[in-house]
């Protein structure tokens, strides 16, 4: 009984160390299983940890190029307000000259038609001057014709009076009732011959005085001619 006893001792110790063997080469094998994770795991922290670092070398280079689009940007931007303000302040320089021109040329167009207007009447007025002057021209012109035949006829008549004033003066002495008549007649000639001088004087200070009109009318007209010109 007591070596049934051993035996069956024996067999549980058999059964526990088999239990325990199998029980250790389950351990073992987990253990190399783990063992087979932690390098894997490591692996994977390597490559996580170098992907880390190239995500971390972009972030970087993603913040490098950010700041430098921030720093651009608000550089054009400062640029391009700079320059909108340039040229707002040249188009505002432009539209007060502008004003200014414009301005300039309503003064200058209504100067020029004050001008205009009154050059009009000015030379209306002497063309008004220039027509008086040309018809007392004419007129003038005619009246020194006139007196010159007058002059003429005036001369003629004188020199026909002086023929005879000659003919009647006696060559020799004669009768006194004779003489009486040809100092009549002769009286007579005297008193011709004298008014037609008057008459030749008059008529000469007329021409004289039509002539001075005459050149008074032709300067007023070169004078008009050469304003006009």
């Amino acid at each position: 009984a007591e070596y049934m006893g051993l035996q069956g001792e024996v067999r549980n110790a058999q059964d526990r160390y088999s239990t325990a063997a199998s029980q250790l080469q389950g351990i073992r094998s987990e253990r190399d299983l783990l063992r087979t994770k932690e390098k894997h795991y490591a692996e994977e922290k390597d490559r996580l940890l170098n992907e880390r670092k190239v995500q971390a070398a972009l972030m970087a280079n993603i913040d490098s190029l950010k700041n430098a689009l921030e720093l651009n940007t608000c550089q054009q931007i400062n640029r391009y307000q700079s320059t909108i303000s340039v040229q707002q302040q040249n188009m505002d320089t432009l539209v007060k000259r502008l004003k200014e021109v414009e301005n300039d040329k309503k003064k200058i167009t209504k100067e020029l038609e004050t001008r205009l207007k009154e050059m009009v009447e000015k030379f209306d007025a002497e063309c008004q001057a220039h027509r008086s002057v040309v018809s007392e021209l004419a007129r003038v012109t005619s009246q020194s014709a006139s007196n010159e035949a007058q002059l003429q006829a005036k001369v003629a008549q004188l020199e026909n009076s002086t023929k005879r004033g000659r003919n009647i003066w006696p060559v020799d002495t004669g009768t006194e009732n004779g003489s009486n008549d040809k100092g009549g007649d002769l009286s007579g000639g005297s008193r011709q011959l004298g008014d037609g001088v008057g008459d030749v004087r008059e008529l000469r200070q007329q021409l004289e005085g039509s002539l001075q009109q005459l050149d008074v009318a032709k300067r007023e007209k070169e004078v008009n001619e050469q304003y006009k010109h």
